[in-house]
């Protein structure tokens, strides 16, 4: 769905009483600031429209995050560590 993520990798953890999810996303390429805010507001759109959850997205720079080869890798559960 959107063609300038090249990985992204989702990290849910406590905070407090709460679990929080977290998307890091990799684009393709360097972005600048505006398409940058851009790409992070649409992805909070489609997130919240499709799961009705709230989700921090965090963009990373290219070849920061691991190649995964399995979609279960990109998922961290890190409620019980």
């Amino acid at each position: 769905e959107f063609p300038v993520i090249s990985e992204y990798e989702i990290v849910v953890k406590k905070k407090g009483i709460m679990d929080e999810i977290s998307l890091r996303v990799e684009p393709q390429e360097e972005m600048g600031g505006d398409s940058m805010t851009e790409l992070m507001a649409l992805i909070t759109e489609r997130l919240k429209m499709k799961t009705n959850l709230r989700f921090n997205i965090e963009l990373v720079k290219p070849g920061q995050l691991p190649r995964y080869t399995l979609k279960s890798k990109r998922f961290k559960d890190l409620r019980g560590a």
